[in-house]
C-alpha cells in the first residue's frame, strides 16, 4: 500500500507539471513494489518515471521506463490492465517526437488489451490517442467521427478519468475545428479546453489550449489579441522545460508578431523556437531525432520557413 500511494501521488504531481518529483515519488513505488512483488506499484510505478522524464523532454530514458513497465505487465500481470495503460503512455512520447506509425501500434495494442481485460482506462485512453495520431496525419475526418463514441464513454465514467478525459477530449475538439478551418469555432473550442486544464491546474495543457487560440486568433486577422495569450503558451512552455510544448507556442508567437508588423522580433522569437526544437532532437537517438526533423513544424523552422 505504501509502494502504491507513492505511484499515485507522482502521478498527481505529473499533472500538475512538477516533473522532478513525479519522477522522485515513482521511482519509489516502483523500487518498493519490485522488491516485494507487488504488480500495480511495480508497473505503475515504471509507466510514471517515464511520464515524468518525458515531461523533463528526456525521451530516451523515459522510453526505457516504458519498457520496463510492459516488461513487468507482461510478466507479473493476469489480467492486462496496467500494462495496457503503460502502452498509452509509451505511445504519447512517441508521438511527441513524430514517430506516428510507433505511436499508432501501441495505441492498437493497448486498445486491443483493454478490450480482453474490460478495462475501460486503457481503451478510452488508447482511443484519444489515435486521434491524436489521426490530426498529427491529417486525417481529420476520421478523428472527428470518434467523438461521440468516446464523448458517450467519458460520460459514463467517474472520478479522475472523467475530468481527465474531458479535458482531452476539449483539447481534441479544438484541433480539429482549427485544421477544418473553423476558426471562430477553433477559439471558443480552446477557451473551453483552456477553462478544464486550469480548474485542476493542468499546464500542460493550458500551454497546449492558449497554443491553439493563439494560432486561430492569428488566422482570424487578430495578432494583437493572439500576441499576450501565446507569450503565456511560451510562459507555460518555459516554466515546464517541456521542449515539445516550447517549440510550437514560441512559432505560433512568430507568426503573430509578424502578422502585426513586429518582423525583428519575430525572427528572435523564431530562432528560440528552433533552438528549443534543435536542442530535442539533439537528445535524442539519431532514429528519434529523424522523427522530430521531418515533423512538419519543425522541418520549416529548420528550412528557415514561418
Amino acid at each position: 500500500e505504501y509502494a502504491y500511494a507513492w505511484t499515485q501521488i507522482a502521478m498527481s504531481n505529473y499533472w500538475r507539471g512538477d516533473f522532478e518529483t513525479c519522477v522522485r515519488q515513482a521511482r519509489e513505488g516502483y523500487d518498493r513494489g519490485v522488491e516485494y512483488s507487488a504488480v500495480y506499484p511495480a508497473v505503475n510505478g515504471a509507466a510514471h518515471v517515464g511520464l515524468g522524464l518525458t515531461g523533463l523532454s528526456r525521451h530516451e530514458e523515459a522510453i526505457e521506463w516504458f519498457g520496463r513497465a510492459v516488461q513487468v505487465g507482461r510478466e507479473w500481470e493476469p489480467v492486462p490492465r496496467l500494462y495496457g495503460r503503460a502502452l498509452n503512455m509509451w505511445a504519447g512520447a512517441l508521438r511527441e517526437i513524430g514517430d506516428l506509425a510507433g505511436a499508432r501500434e501501441l495505441n492498437e495494442e493497448a486498445l486491443e488489451l483493454g478490450l480482453r481485460a474490460a478495462f475501460p482506462g486503457a481503451q478510452v485512453s488508447a482511443r484519444i490517442d489515435l486521434m491524436l495520431v489521426d490530426l498529427l496525419e491529417g486525417v481529420v475526418g476520421r478523428a472527428e467521427r470518434l467523438i461521440p463514441e468516446v464523448q458517450e464513454a467519458t460520460e459514463h465514467t467517474k472520478g479522475w478519468h472523467q475530468w481527465l478525459w474531458t479535458g482531452r477530449l476539449a483539447d481534441v475538439r479544438a484541433q480539429i475545428a482549427l485544421l477544418s478551418g473553423r476558426l471562430e469555432e477553433a477559439v471558443t473550442r480552446s477557451e473551453e479546453s483552456l477553462a478544464l486544464a486550469l480548474r485542476p491546474f493542468r499546464p500542460k495543457y493550458a500551454c497546449r489550449s492558449r497554443t491553439l487560440m493563439g494560432r486561430a486568433l492569428t488566422a482570424l486577422g487578430r495578432p494583437a489579441d493572439a500576441e499576450p495569450v501565446l507569450r503565456e503558451a511560451v510562459s507555460d512552455a518555459e516554466r515546464l522545460g517541456h521542449a515539445p510544448s516550447q517549440w510550437p507556442a514560441l512559432a505560433a508567437l512568430a507568426e503573430a508578431l509578424e502578422a502585426a508588423g513586429a518582423g525583428a522580433e519575430a525572427e528572435q522569437v523564431r530562432a528560440r523556437a528552433r533552438e528549443a526544437a534543435i536542442g530535442f532532437a539533439d537528445s535524442l537517438s539519431e532514429e528519434h531525432a529523424k522523427h522530430v526533423r521531418d515533423v512538419p513544424d519543425v522541418a520549416r523552422l529548420l528550412s528557415g520557413g514561418s
